[in-house]
């Protein structure tokens, strides 16, 4: 084998053990929660993970780390690091809205969820309107909604709650 060729190759297979290492650094930065605080667009998220009246503070004291919901592979981590390099970081990147599915991964579905919240003078997950998506009511970094109160009396009311403007003059 001539001796250029063996160069080469020699550079593609370093080049290729190289990028190998990177991703691997990637993922492995990638499951801790302060990776995600070294993006623009996620510092909020963070912040109220560490400390917030707010249900991402909640699971930070359960062990529960960002990545836990904000599913991640080696895919996205390439995409976030390039949008940061390029400098697009104003917006949260796709999959960071999270379905109910999610949610019910651990905390069950809404029959589960009604059964749990039995104590409370209106049950909210036991609602005649039907089943509603979780973040309807429940927001991680933001303060959550009690949307019953958009029609009813209020149902939750505490830190970390908010009451959307009245659409309806019934209260019952």
């Amino acid at each position: 084998m001539p001796k250029g060729l063996k160069i080469i190759i020699g550079a593609l297979v370093a080049v290729m053990a190289l990028g190998v290492m990177g991703l691997l650094v990637l993922r492995d930065l990638d499951r801790r929660p302060d990776y995600c605080a070294s993006c623009h667009a996620t510092e909020q998220g963070v912040a109220t993970w560490v400390d917030s009246d707010y249900l991402a503070y909640k699971h930070a004291v359960a062990g529960i780390s960002c990545q836990r919901c904000h599913e991640r592979n080696v895919q996205t981590v390439v995409h976030e690091v390039v949008n940061t390099v390029l400098g697009h970081t104003d917006a949260p990147p796709p999959g960071y809205t999270l379905a109910s599915a999610e949610c019910e991964r651990c905390h069950g579905g809404f029959d589960r969820l009604a059964t749990l919240t039995t104590d409370l003078s209106r049950n909210p997950h036991d609602s005649p309107h039907g089943p509603m998506a979780c973040n309807d009511c429940h927001q991680m970094h933001d303060p959550s909604v009690d949307a019953c109160a958009a029609c009813h009396d209020r149902v939750v009311v505490g830190p970390g709650w908010t009451q959307p403007p009245r659409t309806s003059a019934l209260a019952q």
